[in-house]
C-alpha cells in the first residue's frame, strides 16, 4: 500500500483482503467473495455483509482514502501528459521541427478538450422508406403510421 497510510487503522487480514478485491475494481460481494469463505451462502447474503463490512468504520475510511489516492493518480497522470506534451512542444519549436510542433500542439489541444471530433451521419429518404418499411413488415401498418408521425415523415408508400 501508499507510504501515507500510517494514520489509518489496522485491519483484519480478511478486511484487509476485501479492501484490496474492492481497489482491483470487484464489486462489493465479489470482493468479499474472495476475502471470506461463503460457501452455501444466499447472494443476498453475500450482500448484506458486503454492504456491511464496506459500512465498518475501520473499512470505510480504507476505502475512502483508496478512492482519493486513485483519484489523484488519475489527475497526475493528465497533467503529467500536458506538462510532457508543453515540452514537446517547446523543444520542437526551438529545433524548427514544425510538423512534429504542430502534431505536438494538437495533441496538447486535444488533451485540453479543445478539440472535438465529428461524425457526419448522412440520411436519406430511401432509408427512412426502408426502415419504416420493416417496420411495417414487423408490426403492421398502423407502427407504421405512428413512427411517421412521430418522426414528422409524410407518408412514404
Amino acid at each position: 500500500m501508499a507510504e501515507d497510510n500510517q494514520d489509518l487503522p489496522d485491519l483484519t487480514e480478511k478486511q484487509l483482503n476485501f479492501v484490496l478485491g474492492i481497489q482491483k475494481g470487484l464489486s462489493k460481494s465479489d470482493a468479499y467473495r474472495e476475502a471470506y469463505s461463503t460457501e452455501g451462502w444466499s447472494q443476498a447474503a453475500i450482500w448484506v455483509n458486503a454492504s456491511k463490512l464496506a459500512s465498518n468504520a475501520k473499512v470505510s475510511l480504507w476505502l475512502a482514502y483508496l478512492k482519493a489516492t486513485q483519484i489523484s493518480e488519475a489527475i497526475y497522470t493528465k497533467e503529467a501528459h500536458i506538462l510532457d506534451m508543453a515540452e514537446a512542444a517547446r523543444a520542437c519549436k526551438e529545433n524548427k521541427a514544425w510538423a512534429a510542433y504542430v502534431k505536438a500542439t494538437e495533441s496538447l489541444g486535444r488533451c485540453a478538450g479543445h478539440y472535438v471530433d465529428k461524425t457526419e451521419i448522412t440520411h436519406t429518404k430511401s432509408k427512412d422508406k426502408d426502415m419504416l418499411d420493416k417496420l411495417e413488415q414487423m408490426l403492421g401498418s398502423d407502427a407504421r403510421r405512428e413512427a411517421e408521425r412521430r418522426l414528422g415523415i409524410k407518408e412514404l408508400h
